[in-house]
């Protein structure tokens, strides 16, 4: 399912992400475990939190990360 789909306040492990050089820098890398903290409404960024920081990914950009649940809690 995509992020910005997926249920807010659980974890998720990336499957698949775009190739793009901003969400490789921000560290959202295939196989690692985010935490899913909102979406904002109307199609607003999904803010996420990846190794301690928090990022605000685009609606449109977040569609396209592919993710599944993760047992981590």
């Amino acid at each position: 399912m995509p992020i910005n789909k997926a249920k807010k306040g659980n974890y998720y492990k990336i499957i698949s992400v775009p190739n793009n050089n901003l969400l490789m820098s921000l560290g959202v890398r295939e196989n690692d475990v985010v935490y899913k903290k909102d979406s904002l409404f109307f199609g607003g960024p999904t803010l996420l939190e990846i190794d301690s920081r928090e990022i605000a990914i685009a609606d449109c950009i977040a569609s396209l990360i592919q993710v599944e649940e993760s047992d981590i809690n």
